[in-house]
C-alpha cells in the first residue's frame, strides 16, 4: 500500500458518509478521504485528482451509482480505478450482479460493517496495486516486443538490401565464364569484389560510428584524385548502364579528412546514383568553397539525371533501409546502408549532408568537409572516357542478314546465356556495323542489362 490512499466516498445521505468516514477514522490507516453528493460532483472531484478507490452509492439524485460507474469506464484515464458499491437497498442477487456487469469490483451491503469494510478496502487496494505491477510489466514486454519487431525489420532490411546489392557483381563474375574472350577477368574480379567488400564495410562500420569505436586519420589530400580513383573503380557498373560520369572537380583542391572514409563516400554516393541513373545518363561531379563556423569548407556534389527523391523521403533518405518508389516505375528501391554510412562519416568530421531533388527529378547529394592546403598542379590530369552505347545504324540489307538471328533470340530467355551466346557465335560476318551490332548485344548479356538487349533486338 502506498504511504497515502485517496478514497473518494460517494453518497446522498449525509449520515451514511459520516459512517463510513468515521470507520476509516478509527483504522488509524493512512486513508485520505474525500466526500461526494452524488454522481455528477464525484465526477468534477475525478477531474482534478484520480482516487486509488471508489466507493459509492446505488440510488442517488441527478446520476446513480450505476451511470457513475459505466461513465468512469468510458474514459481511459479513470476506467481502471476499481470501485465498490455499496448499497442498502439493491441487495439482491441480480442486484449485484448489475453492479458487477456496470464495472464495480466488488460489493458490500448497508448497513456497513467495521470488519467488512476494512478488509474489503485493503483487498481491493492490494488487487488494483498487483493490477498496475503487472501493467507495468506488460507495458515494459510490449516496448520490447516493439523493440524485437524493430530489430526483425532492420534485420530483414538489411539481408534484403545485401541480397539485392549482391545480385548483380555476382552476375558479372559468373557472366565472365560465358564471355571470357577479350575480357581482362582478373581486374574485372578485383573490382566487383571490392564492391561487395565495400558493402559489408558499410555494414561494420555504421556499427562502429553508433558504438563511438571509430576514429579519424586526417591528412591533406587531393578530392579529385580519390572522386577519380573510385570513379575508375566503379567502371564495371557505369559500362552495364551505358553512363557517363564527368568529374568536374579542380585538381588544386584539397580536404583535411581521414582519407579511407572519404573514398568510402564517394564510393556509395555514386554507387547509388549509378543505380538510380537511366541507361545513357549522366553523372557529374562537382565542388565549391564555403564558410561554415567561420571555417572553409568544400561542398562537394554527386548529381545525376535520374529519377529524384520523392518530396516526401528527403528526410528520410538517410536512414537505414528506407525505401521509397520511383515516381514513374512504381517499384520499391532500398538505399541500404551506404547513404547511412555516408552521414555519419560526413558528421564525424564535422560537415553536413543533404540532397536536393527538384520537382522529383534528378538528384543532387551534396556533402561538406574541411578544406585542405591548396594543391600546386605539375600536369594536367585528364578525366575518363565517356562510355556509351554506341548508336546502331543499320541498313536494311544489313537488318535482313540479322533478322534470322533476332527470332532465335527473341525465343530465348534473356537468363538463358549458354542459349544466346551459341545464337550469336553463328553470326560471322565481316560486316562492321553488324560486328558492332553483336559486339554491343554480347556486352549488354555479360551486363546483365535487358533494357538495352530489348532495344538491340528491336532494331
Amino acid at each position: 500500500m502506498t504511504e497515502f490512499v485517496d478514497i473518494l466516498i460517494v453518497d446522498d445521505e449525509p449520515d451514511n458518509l459520516q459512517a463510513i468516514v468515521d470507520i476509516f477514522k478509527q483504522s488509524q490507516l493512512p486513508y485520505k478521504i474525500t466526500k461526494a453528493p452524488n454522481g455528477v460532483v464525484a465526477l468534477k472531484i475525478i477531474e482534478k485528482k484520480i482516487p486509488h478507490l471508489i466507493i459509492t452509492d446505488w440510488d442517488m439524485p441527478e446520476m446513480n451509482g450505476i451511470d457513475f460507474i459505466k461513465n468512469l469506464k468510458l474514459n481511459s484515464v479513470t476506467k481502471n480505478i476499481p470501485v465498490i458499491m455499496c448499497t442498502g437497498i439493491m441487495t439482491s442477487s441480480d442486484n449485484l450482479r448489475t453492479a458487477l456487469d456496470a464495472g464495480a469490483v466488488d460489493y458490500i451491503r448497508k448497513p456497513v460493517d467495521k470488519i467488512e469494510l476494512i478488509a474489503r478496502t485493503n483487498s481491493m487496494l492490494k488487487l488494483a496495486q498487483s493490477y498496475d505491477r503487472i501493467k507495468s510489466q506488460a507495458d515494459i514486454l510490449e516496448k520490447a516486443l516493439l523493440k524485437l519487431r524493430e530489430l526483425d525489420k532492420f534485420k530483414q532490411g538489411m539481408v534484403n538490401s545485401i541480397v539485392h546489392d549482391l545480385k548483380n557483381p555476382l552476375n558479372v563474375i559468373l557472366n565472365i565464364i560465358e564471355f571470357e574472350k577479350g575480357i581482362n577477368s582478373l581486374a574485372l574480379i578485383k573490382r566487383v569484389g571490392q564492391q561487395m567488400l565495400t558493402m559489408v564495410l558499410n555494414i561494420l562500420e555504421v556499427h562502429k560510428f553508433e558504438e563511438a569505436k571509430i576514429s579519424l586519420e586526417n591528412t591533406h589530400f587531393s578530392i579529385f584524385s580519390v572522386a577519380q580513383k573510385v570513379v575508375e573503380e566503379l567502371i564495371f557498373l557505369t559500362e552495364q548502364r551505358y553512363i557517363s560520369i564527368k568529374n568536374h572537380i579542380s585538381p588544386k583542391y584539397s580536404v583535411l579528412a581521414d582519407r579511407r572514409l572519404v573514398e568510402r563516400i564517394y564510393h556509395n554516393l555514386l554507387s547509388n546514383a549509378i543505380k538510380h541513373t537511366p541507361v545513357n545518363g549522366n553523372i557529374a561531379l562537382e565542388c565549391s568553397e564555403v564558410i561554415e563556423n567561420n571555417a572553409t569548407f568544400l561542398k562537394l556534389f554527386v548529381s545525376d539525371s535520374g529519377e529524384g527523391v520523392p518530396a516526401d523521403k528527403v528526410n528520410q533518405v538517410f536512414d537505414k533501409f528506407v525505401s521509397f518508389d520511383k515516381t514513374e516505375s512504381g517499384k520499391s528501391t532500398s538505399t541500404g546502408l551506404g547513404l547511412t554510412f555516408c552521414k555519419m562519416a560526413v558528421e564525424a568530421h564535422g560537415g553536413k549532408i543533404g540532397v536536393q531533388s527538384k520537382n522529383s527529378k534528378h538528384n543532387i547529394f551534396w556533402f561538406t568537409l574541411p578544406k585542405g592546403n591548396e594543391i600546386i598542379l605539375e600536369t594536367q590530369i585528364e578525366t575518363p572516357k565517356e562510355s556509351l552505347l554506341e548508336k546502331m545504324f543499320l541498313s536494311e540489307e544489313e537488318k535482313n542478314v540479322i533478322k534470322p538471328f533476332i527470332l532465335e533470340l527473341r525465343d530465348c530467355e534473356f537468363y538463358e546465356i549458354s542459349a544466346i551466346r551459341n545464337v550469336i557465335k553463328n553470326l560471322n560476318v565481316e560486316n562492321p556495323n553488324i560486328k558492332k551490332w553483336k559486339k554491343n548485344l554480347e556486352k549488354a548479356v555479360f551486363n546483365s542489362n535487358e533494357q538495352v538487349y530489348n532495344e538491340l533486338l528491336s532494331v
